[in-house]
């Protein structure tokens, strides 16, 4: 299971809806299904992306928008994978399959279970003492990975027990608008860890905004 800080694990799946039987919405999210479990054998990309780039990823759920400052400075590898996935459609369709109230929404595993990713993995660890706090995206591992290892599954730091989180994760970026989003969805939390309604990633662009 991807897990982060030992016993704190992550599990959720969220969803809201509109007005009629095809597009309900409760609350601010669009009522969905549960996405089903897939197998990914991807190889792993070249490195294209350098510390200079910057860029944002807009990620559309059911539940409205966030955007992710990309922290390509301290970590091009991390960042080179995730805009990889994410432009190959990777992400399209797959659950916040875990919630943790006040702490993390996690999801992008294939599997929808916390064992699922890519099929390659990259190890990037974070700088040391590096700090946890509300906004930050990184990258969850399996508990016996390596500091730095990551597939596709990500989690945001959506409370304040995020800063319990050890420097072991391999940092992505920072939530840099949507936060209110994040929180919609960490409201969904239960205590076993998955969300109330389905959470669904219905696309995540990437956007280069030139180097520095």
């Amino acid at each position: 299971m991807l897990a982060l800080i030992g016993v704190l694990t992550i599990s959720t799946t969220v969803a809201r809806g509109g007005s009629s039987p095809a597009e309900v919405t409760i609350g601010a999210c669009l009522v969905t299904h549960a996405s089903p479990p897939r197998s990914a054998h991807l190889r792993r990309p070249p490195q294209t992306i350098t510390r200079s780039d910057r860029l944002v990823a807009i990620v559309k759920t059911n539940c409205g928008r966030f955007q992710i400052r990309l922290d390509a400075r301290r970590a091009p590898i991390t960042v080179n994978s995730f805009v990889y996935l994410a432009r190959s459609g990777f992400y399209r369709g797959l659950d916040f399959y875990r919630v943790v109230p006040n702490f993390v929404i996690q999801g992008g595993d294939p599997r929808e279970a916390g064992t699922g990713g890519p099929g390659y993995s990259t190890t990037e660890p974070p700088p040391r003492h590096f700090r946890f706090h509300l906004g930050t995206v990184a990258m969850a591992k399996r508990l016996a990975d390596p500091p730095g290892r990551a597939g596709s599954v990500f989690f945001v730091v959506a409370g304040s027990e995020g800063r319990l989180i050890a420097d072991e994760y391999a940092i992505l970026g920072h939530v840099s608008a949507g936060m209110s989003t994040v929180e919609r969805i960490d409201a969904l939390g239960t205590k076993g860890e998955r969300p109330s309604q389905v959470v669904k990633i219905e696309w995540i662009k990437i956007r280069d905004l030139g180097r520095v």
